[in-house]
Formats: C-alpha cells, structure tokens, sequence
C-alpha cells in the first residue's frame, strides 16, 4: 500500500475561508508520477454527508496512484466559513475556480481534473465553461435541473418525517423559504434553484469528460457535449445511489469508483 500524506487547511475564496483536505501523491507499487491534480467537488447539504466515504476513499485510492488531490467544503457547507443558508450558486462555481487555483498552487501542476457529483458536478461543469482550460472533467449523476432538485429534495424529506414520532417543520413554503432534511433553503437560493439548468452547456468544459449515470437519462446533455471539441465517454454504472441512501449503512458504491479510477488512470497521465 502507497503511503499517504493528508494535510487538512483553510485557503481563501474571495473574503472567506474555506476548508480543504490535500491528499499529496502517495508513495508505492501502484504509485507514478502524474502531470494531472485531482480536484473532488462535493454534492449539497444532506447528498454530502451520505456520500463523505465515498469520497475519502475516491481521494485516497487516487492518491495511492500518484495524483495529488484535494477535496475541500464550498462557503457556507461542511467546516468552511459562515452558515448554511448564506450560499449561493454563483458562489458556489466560484468556489470551484478558487479550489482549482490552490490545488495548482500546492501541486505544483497546472493540468487539473475536476471530479463532481450530482450538485457538485452542475458546478464543476459551470465552473470550467466559465473559466476554461480544464484538462479532465468527471460528471457523476450530475443535477440537470435546479427546480427538480428541489421537488426531489421536498419528497425525500417528506417521506422521511413520517418514520418520526414527533412531527419536524413542514416543507410547506412561507417567508422564510424551507427548511429541507435539516437545512435551509432561504427564499432567495429557492428563487436561485429555479432558474439553474445544465441541460445544453455553452461551450467544452474540458478536453475529456466521463458522463457517468446511474440511472438517469441524459441523452440531451450527451449530445450537447458530442456537440462540442470534448472528448466524451459516457458509461452507465449499477450501485447503490448513494445519495439516496441511510447515511448510517455507509454504502461505497465500488462499480462507480472503479469506473472513475480507470478513466482517471486511462485518461489522465
């Protein structure tokens, strides 16, 4: 087994902090020395916390291949600065940009691969349209729809709170927006939600990208990136949807891994 580096640290995107976990290239058999960074770009709120394992130990089997990698939280999410319910969309992808910059920084690389899941990979996507030059780009289950998100967000909870003996806040919409599966939804992001879309993408996100599914349709999205200079693979995958999943069971969905692992290790040297 490759041995690992894990530096836990702050780093500033705009005026705040946000906090990363920077997996330097291991050390091993399996390890070489990689001209690519990995950059991991986590989903929202209650997807993020059932899909924490997952994550860890995507970041740490990439770093045991020799890829320097860093996942780090978005403003107001997990341990960077301020609460929850300050957030935006737009801030978000700018998140995305600032974590790449310090991952070229620390790495000393500036070939970069984004790695997101369901929100994450909306804002990853977002994100390189906008600023451009990405070598790699991985979609994982991405959101194609903010108010979708939101209507699927509203079933879950709902269905969660009738396994409860006491009955939690409603979801039913009021002045102060919604408080959905623990978190808040202010009415200003709701409004944001609404009007988020990834079904056509307005330029090439990155030189290749893996379109990875586990049960969704994105025939539309598909075809827009075939439309594009990018390089596409587009793979199904069958796992849990972690996701959607108790966060108590701690379910990796391995088949998922394994296919990004290969198309990292296949794609980017």
């Amino acid at each position: 087994m490759a041995q690992q580096e894990l530096e836990p640290f702050f780093f500033r995107s705009g005026q705040e902090q946000l906090f990363g976990c920077y997996h330097a290239p291991g050390r091993g058999p399996k390890s070489a020395a990689r001209k690519t960074a990995v950059l991991l770009v986590h989903p929202m709120d209650q997807e993020n916390i059932r899909s924490h394992r997952a994550y860890r130990r995507l970041a740490t089997q990439l770093s045991g291949l020799g890829y320097p990698v860093l996942r780090f939280d978005l403003y107001a999410c997990g341990d960077s600065e301020d609460e929850c319910e300050l957030g935006s969309i737009h801030r978000w992808v700018e998140d995305v940009a600032a974590a790449l910059k310090e991952l070229q920084r620390r790495s000393g690389l500036s070939s970069i691969c984004i790695i997101g899941m369901r929100l994450g990979a909306t804002f990853a996507a977002t994100a390189a349209v906008e600023h451009g030059g990405l070598r790699g780009l991985v979609l994982w289950e991405p959101v194609l729809s903010g108010a979708l998100f939101i209507e699927d967000l509203r079933s879950a909870h709902d269905k969660m709170i009738r396994t409860f003996l006491s009955k939690p806040r409603s979801t039913t919409p009021d002045e102060a927006g919604l408080d959905i599966m623990g978190f808040p939804f202010p009415d200003r992001l709701l409004a944001e939600f609404k009007e988020m879309g990834l079904g056509q993408l307005e330029g090439s996100p990155a030189e290749d990208v893996l379109l990875l599914d586990q049960g969704t349709d994105y025939s539309a999205l598909a075809g827009g990136l075939e439309a594009t200079e990018t390089r596409l693979t587009h793979k199904s995958v069958a796992g849990p949807r972690i996701w959607e999943e108790d966060p108590s069971a701690g379910l990796i969905p391995q088949e998922a891994l394994k296919a990004i692992e290969s198309w990292v290790a296949e794609t980017m040297p």
